[in-house]
């Protein structure tokens, strides 16, 4: 591997650095945090709660550590009512033409007073 066998030994019996302690030590503690929310947190709500216990780090090495760790929040999304798509079964047989010869054939009903998003 081109590597010499004293830099290799140096390299294995190396102590890690202060540097790399604290990032292990805060790695730890995104990973118990992650858990405790039963992974619902992410890199915002972590990086208060360890900000709180007095671990001064950014929201931007929170994400970064715990992409590198490869864990994320689970995004919820909100429930949609599905859409019902106006097909060959639902064919408009009135045309238009809303009367009728008998009672109860042809219903009708005005559906205004429903809010819808629009400014209009």
């Amino acid at each position: 591997m081109g590597v010499s066998k004293s830099g290799y030994y140096n390299w294995v019996l190396r102590k890690p650095s202060e540097q790399q302690k604290k990032k292990t030590q805060r790695i730890e503690t995104i990973q118990e945090l992650h858990d405790e929310s039963k992974q619902n947190y992410g890199a915002p709500k972590i990086t208060v709660l360890m900000n709180r216990n007095g671990d001064n780090i950014s929201e931007r090495t929170v994400r970064s550590y715990m992409k590198e760790m490869g864990i994320k929040a689970q995004w919820v999304t909100e429930f949609k009512h599905a859409q019902q798509s106006f097909n060959e079964e639902l064919k408009n047989i009135l045309k238009q033409q809303f009367t009728s010869d008998k009672p109860n054939v042809v219903w009708c009903t005005d559906i205004t007073y429903i809010w819808t998003c629009d400014d209009g």
